[in-house]
């Protein structure tokens, strides 16, 4: 990666002059974490969806519905339709035990039929002494829907009748300690598109983050516990395996895009989309495909920036938790990132503008706690010292005392003059960041690289 520094000024919002200076070294190679990592690059092909989109080319944003999921056959079985009915009415009001025993001769009649398999396997999944059985069952159902299919080291098919089965059976993996294969088979249930449920969903996610806590792989546990946080902010099993990480949870690979490296001995560490100050000047350290010769590109706290429009913050935050009237009329909304239930606790609290026909960030603040993820506004992390802020992007032009009465905190307000980032201190320490649109510079919806799917 090629940076380019960008000279803050009073005249900041001009082109620099200052000759461009490398301060992250081409040989070093910048990407994101792969959250498909566990499928081991291999295409994923979906059963039984029926596209909304079939025209050649087409390429779906993260996020998009793809289509809708076909209907089952008229009959699932040649002789058992009945049967499954009535095991499929005594699943939903939780007797399993009498589903069991309805299903016993459904299998021994079509030992190979999925559905027959699928519905036994999940009924003996919730009776305790029969899950060895479940297991059996579903690792014989997948193989089914696996075979004469094509198959192979490059391709995995989810089929969406069947949906349930992946994750069900990397619970069972979990079980037995066989946290590869779990993390396989609950990546299969998550690449596509399905009919799962919040609940689901985050259980799902919790079996992910708790395979990859066992496989030691730090990069994959920060990347899910994060998808787990925005579902549910006071997700307890995730933020336990994250606590037993400490400050691995808030570091970065060396190779992420957003990684802070250290430049010299006696310079604060540099990284891509963050300011970086040198001698008495504050530069934002913009990677070539970004950079607008403004300090746009480092108006960022964690992956939520400047500019970022409204939809895409909400699908990696979730929705908010509130919203509250400005002093200037404006609306503002707060989103929770954690809340472990002892009081600690961290929230953005954003601003939105219209720009180009979409809402897209105005202002963005980090407060309260620090969270076990590595959310940093150019190399600072909240709870660090005072002292690593002023060392990363020196002293403030002014200094006003700030109190929140509600929850009695008093501190300082730290403000950079013409620079569009202000911090608050409390005891000394990082209590808060905040970054925004400067008024010279119009209102403009951005899709910086970094925030690029890999």
């Amino acid at each position: 990666m090629t940076s380019r520094l960008v000279c803050i000024t009073a005249t900041w919002l001009a082109s620099s002059s200052l000759t461009a200076q490398q301060l992250l070294p081409e040989s070093v190679k910048v990407q994101r974490s792969n959250p498909m990592a566990a499928l081991g690059g291999r295409t994923v092909v979906v059963l039984h969806l029926k596209p909304y989109r079939t025209d050649s080319g087409y390429r779906f944003a993260v996020g998009d519905s793809m289509g809708r999921v076909e209907p089952y056959p008229a009959h699932l079985s040649r002789n058992n339709d009945g049967t499954l009915a009535r095991a499929d009415s005594l699943y939903s009001s939780q007797r399993y035990r009498e589903a069991a025993a309805v299903l016993e001769g459904a299998y021994r009649d079509e030992p190979t039929n999925p559905f027959v398999l699928n519905a036994y396997a999940r009924t003996l999944f919730w009776i305790d002494d029969r899950r060895d059985q479940s297991f059996d069952l579903y690792r014989r159902l997948i193989a089914l829907l696996d075979q004469g299919r094509d198959t192979n080291d490059s391709v995995v098919l989810v089929d969406l009748w069947f949906h349930e089965a992946y994750w069900k059976i990397a619970s069972l993996y979990l079980d037995r300690g066989e946290y590869k294969t779990a993390a396989f088979e609950i990546t299969r249930f998550l690449s596509a598109p399905g009919p799962r449920d919040g609940p689901v969903l985050n259980q799902a996610i919790d079996y992910l983050v708790e395979a990859y806590a066992h496989l030691d792989n730090d990069e994959q546990v920060r990347l899910w516990a994060k998808r787990a946080l925005s579902l549910n902010a006071r997700d307890a099993q995730v933020l336990s395996f994250l606590y037993q990480m400490g400050s691995r949870a808030t570091s970065r690979l060396p190779t992420d895009v957003l990684a802070c490296r250290p430049a010299a001995d006696t310079l604060p560490p540099v990284g891509a989309y963050s300011f970086f100050r040198q001698g008495a000047t504050v530069r934002c350290v913009a990677p070539r495909g970004d950079d607008d010769e403004t300090v746009a590109p480092c108006l960022r706290v964690g992956e939520v920036y400047v500019g970022e429009r409204r939809d895409e913050v909400e699908g990696a935050l979730g929705a908010p938790q509130r919203s509250f009237s400005q002093r200037n009329g404006t609306v503002a909304y707060m989103y929770l990132v954690f809340f472990d239930g002892s009081q600690r606790g961290a929230y953005y609290v954003i601003e939105y503008e219209s720009a180009e026909g979409s809402e897209v960030v105005r202002s963005l603040q980090l407060t309260r706690d620090r969270p076990p993820l590595p959310l940093d506004f150019s190399c600072v992390l909240l709870g660090d010292p005072a002292e690593r802020f002023t060392r990363q992007v020196g002293p403030p032009v002014s200094i006003a005392p700030f109190e929140d009465a509600s929850i009695g905190v008093k501190g300082q307000q730290w403000t950079y003059g013409p620079l569009p980032f202000s911090a608050e201190i409390v005891d000394n320490r990082v209590y808060s960041i905040r970054v925004w649109r400067p008024d010279a510079l119009p209102p403009k919806r951005r899709r910086l690289k970094f925030a690029e799917p890999s």
